[in-house]
């Protein structure tokens, strides 16, 4: 992969409930939620721990996230996963109904 198509993290900020922060060199925020990885008798199991939660730092020049114990994730795979996490956008038709013959969309009726 060519460097200049990598992703970067920029900055990190584990946050209670075992969710950390990324922002990205493109500015792209993710809140990067660790609880369905973290089950006891896994690899991640450590991170239940605080000590080794609030231990995380940017590794790689900012290539990759890293916990103690030698638990590290791909910056690209990160800023991928936000970008398929975002929530869509739901249009729905206006409120004179979908029966209606004369229904139309309305940027009002939007909502995310």
């Amino acid at each position: 992969m060519n460097q200049s198509n990598w992703h970067i993290i920029s900055k990190v900020v584990p946050n209670d409930n075992r969710i950390v922060v990324l922002e990205f060199a493109d500015n792209t925020i993710y809140d990067f939620d660790l609880k369905p990885l973290i089950k006891k008798g896994n690899l991640f199991e450590c991170l239940l721990d605080d000590n080794n939660f609030y231990n995380v730092k940017i590794g790689n020049d900012g290539r990759t996230l890293e916990f103690p114990n030698e638990i590290d994730f791909c910056a690209d795979a990160l800023w991928l996963k936000a970008h398929l996490e975002q929530p869509k956008l739901e249009i729905k038709p206006h409120k004179v109904g979908l029966n209606d013959p004369n229904w139309v969309w309305s940027r009002e009726d939007c909502y995310d």
